[in-house]
Formats: C-alpha cells, sequence, structure tokens
C-alpha cells in the first residue's frame, strides 16, 4: 500500500471515529442552563401570560405568550432565577384586565428542560 493510500485510509478512519461519537454524544440537555415553563392555568381566566425575567444567559426578557389551554408549553424561551408571571383575559398581553401576578422561581439547573408555573394560590388583579 502506498504512503497516499496510507494517509487517506487513516483520515477516513478517523473521520468515521469521530462522527460515531459526535452521534453518540446526543444532543445537549439544556436543564443545565435554565429551563422553559410550563404555564397552568389553574384559574381558567388567563388568554395571555407576560414573563419577565432572565434567560439563561443573563440577559433580561420580557416575552408574552398566548395560554388558550390549561396546560401552556411556553417554547424558546430559557429562563433562570425569578421571573414574574402577569396573566391577562386579553389578547396580546394588552388587556387592562389582569386575572393574576406572582413570581416563581426556575431553577437553574434540574434533570429536565421544563418548570411547571402555576396560578394557583396567587393574587388576583384588577377585576374590571
Amino acid at each position: 500500500m502506498s504512503v497516499n493510500r496510507r494517509i487517506a485510509s487513516g483520515i477516513t478512519a478517523s473521520a468515521l471515529v469521530f462522527a460515531g461519537l459526535a452521534v453518540s454524544a446526543g444532543p445537549a440537555f439544556a436543564g443545565s442552563g435554565g429551563q422553559q415553563i410550563d404555564f397552568v392555568d389553574s384559574l381558567g381566566v388567563a388568554n395571555t401570560i407576560r414573563v419577565n425575567g432572565y434567560n439563561q444567559n443573563g440577559s433580561y426578557v420580557s416575552r408574552c405568550f398566548a395560554t388558550p389551554v390549561h396546560e401552556n408549553k411556553e417554547y424558546g424561551y430559557w429562563w433562570a432565577g425569578t421571573v414574574n408571571v402577569i396573566a391577562y383575559s386579553g389578547n396580546d398581553c394588552q388587556s387592562t384586565t389582569v386575572t393574576a401576578e406572582g413570581d416563581a422561581y426556575v431553577p437553574t439547573v434540574q434533570s429536565g428542560d421544563w418548570t411547571v408555573i402555576s396560578d394557583a394560590g396567587w393574587p388576583l388583579g384588577n377585576q374590571g
């Protein structure tokens, strides 16, 4: 076998080993830098919620989410630490009627990617 063929074989073997390691490593778990919020509308009156707090990178974020059903997984945003959640009866967090408001703690590290936050026990906002 020529030197060029040995080098090519070595490169191919190395690439296959690297590819195998990359596939077996799997995706990183987001549970190590923040969590996504799973909001439970136990009062049954929230159409949207505004979450105010810090993301996994330490940046302050304020985001409005639709909450059309009892349990609402809010994908795409990762939170860490204490967040303030305001529940609104209207769409787009624009309503003047706040149905509930409270603070919740989102752990920075946990085994899964989701933290359940419920409006149960929160003080009611202005109802009119």
